[in-house]
């Protein structure tokens, strides 16, 4: 048993797997990357075990995913609190004379009025 462990903060973590730190926290939140460990309020990091065993993983193949989210759970996540759903327009919802605008709403003009 080691007395000590090597803690590895996010920056560092993304060089040593060539990827950006976006794509560490991604990979987090999708779960095939173990969360962080809390060092301190605000300041967080992986074991020097944990980021050896990431990358013997990743050396033999396996992508291990550790707690994947339902494809709708990640949707929600991103949109944040109050923030309503967007739902397209259709033409279904149009009254009969409407029809859906394209460029800004200006018209266009006719052939004959160009000249």
């Amino acid at each position: 048993m080691r007395n000590f462990y090597q803690i590895i903060r996010p920056a560092r973590l993304a060089k040593i797997l060539d990827c950006s730190e976006r794509t560490v926290w991604r990979e987090v939140k999708m779960g095939r990357i173990p969360p962080p460990i809390q060092i301190t309020p605000g300041v967080v990091g992986w074991s020097d075990t944990t980021v050896e065993q990431i990358l013997e993983d990743r050396i033999a193949g396996r992508m291990v995913t550790l707690m994947p989210k339902p494809a709708t759970e990640m949707a929600t996540e991103k949109r944040g609190p109050g923030r309503p759903k967007k739902t397209p327009r259709t033409l279904a919802g149009l009254e009969a004379d409407e029809t859906p605008k394209r460029g800004g709403g200006r018209p266009r003009k006719s052939p004959e009025e160009h000249l």
